[in-house]
């Protein structure tokens, strides 16, 4: 049986793909990586802040390779897994951060903002876990992390699209 239990210990030379990376938690969770020695492959939309993020942690001798792409787009995760494959390494690592929210009434917001919501937080989320998951369980090795909110769990004015879209939930890849 596996232990689904990690700890940083475990990262050390381990790809570590993570979304939303160009700034706030995800940001941060790509320095905390690297601090623990996982190899890195960063994404989000803004590249001019990817290349930023990266040349700070390669400066402290992490290996970096970047994607730029918008989970808004449906084609995103494949083009993602696709890119991933063809520079030829395994994510170990999948931190599911992307996100957005929008700050409304919500029957007066225009409602291409609140699809792209759950495209981004919902659908691209689902999409990536479910083509990195298999490598991940044959391998009998992997991690993934869903960046979630606790405005998941209380009505919050203004923000029910964005509170319905980021649930906290725990389940292992291996059930």
């Amino acid at each position: 049986m596996m232990n689904a239990m990690a700890t940083t210990d475990n990262f050390n030379g381990k790809w570590a793909l993570v979304t939303g990376a160009s700034a706030g938690i995800g940001m941060a969770l790509a320095r905390e990586l690297a601090r623990h020695g996982a190899k890195l492959i960063l994404t989000a939309r803004r590249g001019d802040r990817l290349e930023a993020l990266a040349a700070e942690l390669r400066g402290k001798g992490t290996e970096v390779r970047i994607l730029t792409a918008d989970l808004n787009d449906p084609a995103a995760p494949q083009q993602l897994f696709d890119a991933i494959g063809g520079l030829k390494l395994d994510v170990d690592i999948l931190v599911n951060n992307a996100g957005l929210g929008q700050f409304g009434a919500f029957a007066s917001s225009p409602i291409a903002q609140e699809l792209s919501q759950i495209r981004v937080n919902c659908e691209a989320t689902v999409h990536l876990t479910r083509l990195f998951i298999p490598r991940m369980v044959e391998r009998r090795r992997g991690w993934v992390l869903i960046v979630a909110s606790v405005a998941s769990f209380q009505p919050v004015p203004y923000i029910s699209t964005y509170s319905a879209t980021k649930p906290l939930t725990v389940s292992s890849p291996w059930e």
